[in-house]
């Protein structure tokens, strides 16, 4: 049990008990399960002095009345009531122990039974394979349609490759011819363009020539 646990069981009896009528021992009896839950291993002489230091403290923090905390100091221990919840505890600890007992028997009887019917099954699934020469044969006959199968896989495979290959070349000669024709239609075009300005210079020197040549005569 963790000291929350114990500061809380206490706050709450606090706080619904009459200030005048709290006692230590009223508050033990109250809580009976919860010490007989804790079974910590320790006397009844230490687990008393322990919960009286836990109700002082949580006392301490709401009471202001120092008589009155001064009482529950004072308060006799009931020997009785704690050895009854020692010996509570010692039941406790022996119970769980048989249900942890038990509970190791079911375990250990399951895994018997698990293990009995797992060699019935591997046994029946055992039953269920061919002869091993049969299963010897029909290996080789898979190993044979294994070895067909790889072996047009490969044919396609050189198929594809061969295709690819054929498509790569053909893009290449297609790209060159390409690269060709664009060359050739800059060759025309530069030609038609020289052949153009030659015609225009052409006629401007004839016209320039004849202008000329009306002057002159004039």
């Amino acid at each position: 049990m963790s000291i929350e646990e114990a500061e809380a069981a206490i706050q709450e009896y606090i706080e619904t008990t009459y200030p005048r009528k709290l006692s230590y021992n009223e508050f033990l009896s109250k809580n009976e399960k919860l010490l007989i839950a804790e079974h910590n291993q320790k006397t009844w002489p230490e687990q008393n002095g322990l919960w009286k230091k836990r109700f002082l403290n949580v006392v301490k923090k709401t009471i202001i009345d120092e008589n009155m905390i001064q009482k529950i100091k004072n308060e006799k221990t009931d020997k009785d009531f704690w050895c009854y919840i020692e010996n509570s505890q010692k039941l406790e600890i022996i119970r769980e122990r048989q249900v942890k007992l038990i509970k190791r028997k079911v375990d250990l009887c399951s895994i018997e039974i698990y293990d009995r019917s797992t060699s019935q099954q591997g046994a029946e699934i055992l039953d269920l394979y061919p002869p091993q020469k049969k299963l010897c044969k029909d290996i080789e006959l898979d190993e044979g349609e294994i070895i067909e199968k790889y072996d047009e896989n490969l044919d396609t495979a050189d198929k594809g490759t061969k295709e690819s290959t054929k498509l790569q070349s053909d893009s290449e000669k297609l790209r060159d011819e390409i690269c060709e024709v664009r060359s050739e239609i800059r060759n025309e075009i530069r030609n038609i363009i020289r052949d153009e300005i030659r015609e225009i210079c052409k006629g401007i020197c004839d016209g320039i020539r004849e202008e000329i040549r009306d002057a002159l005569k004039k």
